[in-house]
Order: structure tokens, then sequence, then C-alpha cells
């Protein structure tokens, strides 16, 4: 039985996976462009009640 070589070694992989957690929860934490039109439509205060 062949081994394969990875594609990236290990280093490479640790950074690319912290860089994609890193942009999803930065990005989940960025107001929504259309927060303005979902609040006056809907009523919403802006605290969580």
């Amino acid at each position: 039985m062949q081994k394969t070589k990875p594609a990236m070694c290990q280093r490479a992989s640790f950074w690319v996976a912290t860089a994609v957690v890193a942009h999803t929860l930065w990005t989940s934490a960025a107001p929504s462009m259309t927060y303005q039109l979902y609040a006056s439509e809907w009523n919403l205060t802006h605290t969580v009640q």
C-alpha cells in the first residue's frame, strides 16, 4: 500500500482552519446591512429584551 503525500502540512492546515473560524466569528458579529429595514418593518428595539 502506497502512502499519499498530504495536500498541506499540519502548520498550514492549522492556520487555514484558524483563519476560517476567525472570519466566521468576525462576520457573524458584524451588523447586518438590512437591519434598519427589518427594525422599521418589525418595530424592533435596539436592545434585546
